[in-house]
Formats: C-alpha cells, sequence, structure tokens
C-alpha cells in the first residue's frame, strides 16, 4: 500500500513506446476489496501524455461519468461487472454517446435472446472448438 508506483510505471511505459495504459484503480493489496481509487488513476493520466484508460467499479454509465470526470481518463474498461450483465458496456457506450440504452433485458425472453445472440457471436468469432 505504502509503495503506489503507477505514475513512475506508466511514465516508464510511454518512454519505452507504450502508446495507452490501462490502470486499475485499486492495489495489488486490496485485491478484490474496498473501493477504487479513482484519484489514483489521476495521478497516473498527470504523469503520463498518452491515453489512461482507468478501471476499478464500473458498474453503470453513472459511475463511468464519475470515474472520467475524477479521473480525467481518456476512457473506462469494465470488468467484472460483465458478469451475469453483459450488456453493461453497451450501456455505458451508448450513454457516452448521448443515445439511449434500456440497459438490462426487461423481459425473460429479452434476456434469453440476448444470451443466445451473445453465443452465437462467440461461435462465429472463435468457433464452435473455443466458442
Amino acid at each position: 500500500e505504502a509503495a503506489l508506483n503507477a505514475p513512475v510505471l506508466a511514465r516508464r511505459a510511454e518512454q519505452a513506446g507504450v502508446r495507452m495504459v490501462t490502470v486499475h484503480g485499486r492495489t495489488r493489496c486490496q485485491f478484490y476489496q474496498g473501493k477504487a481509487d479513482w484519484r489514483a488513476i489521476a495521478r497516473v493520466k498527470e504523469a503520463v501524455s498518452i491515453p489512461v484508460v482507468g478501471n476499478g467499479d464500473v458498474c453503470s454509465p453513472a459511475e463511468a461519468s464519475v470515474i472520467l470526470e475524477q479521473s480525467g481518463a481518456d476512457a473506462v474498461m469494465v470488468g467484472r461487472a460483465h458478469y451475469g450483465a453483459a450488456w453493461v458496456a453497451g450501456s455505458i457506450a451508448t450513454a457516452a454517446a448521448g443515445t439511449f440504452s434500456p440497459g438490462v433485458p426487461e423481459t425473460r425472453q429479452a434476456l434469453s435472446d440476448y444470451i443466445i445472440a451473445h453465443y452465437q457471436d462467440m461461435l462465429a468469432l472463435y468457433g464452435i472448438e473455443s466458442g
């Protein structure tokens, strides 16, 4: 916890030619506990000139908006929020674009259709052996 070195590491990565970094707002010691510190992401953003993607506790369009505001990040990345709610990233993207997203499928049939479409897309992308 005492060695928060993300800004230094991001600067070194940039100097080595990296064109973008993703930063999680939790430390390794926190693992899945506690809250993401979006100000820590802001310190990385201040240290580099390349795009910074913020991650950690991004579960809704509202939270994505707050993380972008508090961190100054160029984008957000959704992680565990996808488990059981694969539509979260789409909701965030449409909100960021200023368009409406219904979010959670409203009926069991809509959810079923969503899951089947996702499965078919995975098969189309990866094939039957890996999909």
